[in-house]
């Protein structure tokens, strides 16, 4: 049925799958089914689409079962009923017309989002959320960098992080991603006071590009002022590290790749990282100063973690962690396990059991 279905045109082919199938198969029989509770591990291996990788001359060099930096999930094509009139591209000023959180296309519910095409955006439907979101986002900022391009010249000119805190941020990311991403976190936040207003037209645009000239020096201060004070503490930590006695080696390790973890490259990009640094960290430097104390009683709380810590790591390795809402929902709860098990004096913003954890887990399917 599911069949006929896709080549009568009943079914959206600019979806994956998995997601097509199950939507297919809730509605026929009345059960929800998520697209990832299909185990697409057993799969026979004939059935699995390969990536030829081929030399200059077209011989194939070897095969992948994956590609990585593949493009958008659910974005859909023009060719799709009705989509047309929504996507377009090469715009240097906003697109005409509104962007509204979202419209019903052929009786499916999609979301326009504004996109970054590097010289230019874009207007595109996507058929997840999330990836929308994340999507208008880097639209938002690269219409701000190309329409106050001198501004934007002028603020990266004069803002700059101290030579100490570059050293800090560079211990962790080698890349020096940090620089750009602190910029575009604040004209994000600029623009949208933090995400907590939506920017979905053009005068909207227009009126908040011209408080983000006023507000981005001010608010880049208090940034970096967070910043220095996020790594005052993991100075503090690291050096308590240092004392680590016989049989810490466990939780000393855990401690400092979580601390990796946290300043990785991207962090910047985190819409949470203001309100919720300063508990982790403090929770981490509680963590260990105790563990200096008592590493077997450390050791004992660790064992209930690393079950949930093993899995979020080998997610990682699979899934692009900035674009996965399901896995970033995820860690914001473990960080919560995590206080709760190792400083329990510091407020946890909701209550977490393993119970809880493995059901997120399990919901999310990832393997």
């Amino acid at each position: 049925e599911f069949s006929a279905k896709v080549h009568s045109g009943g079914v959206s082919t600019e979806q994956h799958l998995d997601s097509a199938l199950a939507e297919f198969l809730s509605e026929r029989a009345g059960v929800t089914i998520q697209h990832g509770d299909f185990n697409i591990d057993q799969l026979p291996s004939y059935l699995k689409m390969l990536a030829a990788e081929l030399n200059r001359e077209g011989k194939v060099v070897r095969y992948h079962d994956s590609l990585s930096g593949q493009a958008s999930h659910s974005r859909l094509s023009a060719a799709v009923s009705g989509a047309a009139g929504w996507i377009s591209g090469k715009h240097t000023e906003w697109p005409p017309g509104d962007f509204p959180e979202e419209v019903v296309l052929n009786e499916k519910t999609v979301y326009p989002a504004l996109v970054d095409e590097e010289m230019s955006v874009g207007r595109q439907l996507f058929l997840d959320e999330n990836e929308a979101a994340y999507e208008h986002r880097a639209g938002l900022i690269r219409l701000f960098r190309l329409t106050e391009a001198q501004y934007v010249k002028f603020f990266e000119k004069h803002v700059k992080f101290s030579r100490q805190l570059m050293l800090d941020l560079y211990q962790y990311d080698k890349t020096r991603r940090y620089e750009k991403d602190f910029s575009d976190m604040v004209i994000y936040d600029a623009l949208t006071d933090g995400g907590r207003r939506p920017v979905r037209d053009g005068q909207t645009f227009a009126a908040r590009s011209e408080k983000a000239r006023e507000n981005m020096a001010g608010l880049a201060e208090e940034r970096i002022a967070a910043i220095v004070r996020f790594f005052e503490q993991v100075d503090a930590i690291n050096e308590i590290l240092r004392k680590t006695p016989a049989g810490g080696e466990g939780s000393r390790e855990d401690i400092e790749l979580e601390l990796q973890f946290l300043f990785r490259p991207g962090f910047l990009t985190g819409e949470t990282i203001w309100e919720r640094y300063p508990r982790y960290l403090k929770a981490l430097h509680l963590r260990a100063g105790r563990f200096i104390a008592a590493p077997f009683k450390d050791s004992d709380k660790l064992e209930q973690v690393l079950p949930f810590q093993d899995r979020f790591d080998a997610a990682l390795q699979a899934v692009d962690f900035e674009r996965s809402q399901g896995l970033y929902q995820f860690w914001l709860l473990l960080e919560e396990f995590r206080i709760q098990q190792f400083a329990p004096e510091v407020r946890v913003l909701e209550k977490v059991s393993a119970e809880r954890l493995w059901k997120v887990w399990d919901k999310l399917r990832l393997r």
